[in-house]
């Protein structure tokens, strides 16, 4: 490729051909479920648009089939790269011609919808990581002072007195 964009352009000059586009479409966050926090299940679209210029339109349409091919068995087959989506909703391609004297331009767009979690936890610079509790007893029952701390795991530590 001679030329590498992130955003779509809607000119492209024939020195820049061929040309490989990869930008995001669409990102929707839709609720997910009532909870405390906010949680959202996202769906994004991502285009990946290659523009290629030939005398032969059928080696043009030829080349780009061969690199939505290409593209596809390497990104669906990355397990780096699907781990970053719970799940691919859908692809779908769609080709543009136009013809510039006596060559043709042709654009092969591939647009991958995915969808993912994501959750904005509250900022919370006192997260209650130690807590002091005074109850007030009856007259002539004994008290016992106990202080219990959580580890990061959430777990009482060892430090801690068991207490029936």
């Amino acid at each position: 490729m001679k030329s590498v964009r992130k955003a779509p352009i809607t000119t492209v000059q024939p020195e820049q051909l061929p040309a490989l586009g990869i930008f995001v479409l669409s990102e929707r966050d839709l609720p997910d479920g009532n909870t405390s926090i906010a949680q959202f299940v996202t769906h994004l679209e991502i285009g990946i648009s290659w523009v290629a210029m030939s005398s032969d339109s059928l080696i043009l349409d030829g080349t780009l089939d061969q690199f939505v091919a290409q593209s596809k068995i390497a990104l669906l087959s990355d397990a780096t790269f699907l781990q970053l989506f719970e799940y691919v909703e859908e692809i779908s391609r769609e080709m543009s011609y136009s013809k510039e004297g006596e060559s043709y331009i042709c654009e092969n767009r591939m647009r991958l919808k995915v969808s993912y979690r994501t959750d904005y936890p509250p900022f919370a610079p006192y997260d209650l990581t130690l807590i002091d509790i005074k109850t007030k007893e009856p007259a002539g029952t004994a008290v016992l002072e106990v202080q219990i701390s959580e580890t990061p795991t959430g777990l009482p530590s060892q430090n801690d007195p068991i207490v029936d």
